[in-house]
């Protein structure tokens, strides 16, 4: 599972569809309310004190590896991280968004049934007309 969680966020971290400043935000606050120092945070990841602090200040890039090494210093998965920071719809807001869908082209197909209905009437009143 651990594995098709990695693969996920990982699509979702290379095709943009997740904001970095939300994930930056939540593991800086999460490493202040586990009362950790940026020092502890790096000891634990692997990285320089530094880093972390410029992770933090978004003045440099974070890969995947950089990112799944800072969320397992805290005690976090990735998909954690990224559920907590981008939740997902629930299934019956897609549901009745499809619906919704469903529900307009229904309407479409009854307003051009009654457009031609009308333009038919009125083609035939002038057609009456111009017998007069």
């Amino acid at each position: 599972m651990e594995n098709n969680q990695n693969s996920y966020f990982e699509l979702n971290l290379r095709n943009m569809k997740i904001e970095k400043e939300k994930i930056v935000s939540f593991l800086k606050a999460h490493r202040k309310q586990k009362k950790l120092s940026q020092g502890d945070v790096a000891q634990k990841a692997g990285f320089f004190q530094q880093q972390i602090s410029k992770l933090e200040n978004m003045t440099i890039e974070f890969t995947l590896e950089d990112l799944n090494a800072w969320c397992l210093a805290l005690d976090l998965s990735p998909m954690q991280v990224l559920l907590h920071t981008h939740p997902m719809q629930p299934l019956t807001e897609d549901l009745s968004a499809s619906e919704e869908r469903k529900k307009r082209e229904v309407d479409k197909t009854e307003i051009l049934a009654k457009t031609k209905e009308i333009s038919d009437k009125v083609r035939d009143v002038l057609d009456y007309i111009k017998k007069m």
